[in-house]
């Protein structure tokens, strides 16, 4: 597995750390992504309903964001009614100012442009929040900032692709990639892991769902709807 190379940096602990909203992904989406990214030797956290409802976010999780080397955020219908799940994302976006981790946004049955601009049911439901728990401006706006950020980056849009089994093993490939890049760049000769990456990334080629903000200046007259920007 890509854990196994983890020795060679002993910053990390995982090689992923998925923040999303329960209620929403959690017995579809995410426990699809999880599996897969297991089955391909991707040492994973998500919570898995251990982590007990109300308790605050303390050292250990902080820590375990801090060391993995990539973030997913799972942006849903109902992400911004949770304290929890706003607190990690603005966990997750100082790691990648302050040690370079990469975090990959997914959109699942929301509009990416509703997310990056707080607009509609998110923003709404953002406010809140924030006023039903009595917290100040600076942590809406710490909110705000982290969701803007994280929601600006390369990312995946579910409502894109035909069904859920198309765009799992897409993610898989990518945050694969990523590893390998991030492993080869800690380790000048990673033994035996081109073989590992070769096979995990010997997906065959499909349609891919997703979107990147930069090509959006450069193909922005595509009729291709498979794209969203």
């Amino acid at each position: 597995s890509f854990s196994s190379s983890s020795s060679s940096d002993s910053r990390f602990i995982y090689d992923v750390f998925i923040n999303f909203r329960g209620e929403d992904t959690r017995k579809s989406f995410v426990s699809h992504l999880y599996a897969a990214l297991l089955n391909a030797g991707i040492k994973t956290y998500y919570d898995d309903e251990l982590l007990l409802k109300g308790t605050e976010l303390g050292a250990p999780l902080w820590e375990t964001i801090e060391k993995s080397r990539i973030s997913i955020v799972v942006f849903s219908k109902n992400y911004a009614e949770s304290s929890w799940c706003l607190n990690e994302l603005a966990k997750i976006m100082e790691c990648r100012t302050t040690h370079g981790q990469v975090v990959i946004p997914v959109f699942y049955d929301v509009d990416p442009s509703d997310v990056r601009h707080q607009r509609g049911a998110l923003g709404e439901t953002l406010q809140e929040t924030a006023k039903n728990r009595k917290l100040g401006e600076n942590v809406l706006s710490s909110w705000m900032k982290a969701i803007n950020e994280a929601a600006m980056l390369s990312g995946w849009n579910v409502t894109n692709c035909r069904d859920e089994a198309e765009l799992v093993p897409q993610i898989v490939e990518d945050v694969s990639k990523k590893l390998k890049s991030r492993l080869l760049s800690i380790t000048k000769f990673p033994v035996g892991l081109d073989t590992r990456v070769q096979q995990l990334t010997s997906i065959p080629e499909i349609h891919s769902n997703r979107i990147d903000l930069m090509d959006s200046f450069s193909s922005s007259s595509s009729s291709d709807s498979r794209f969203i920007y």
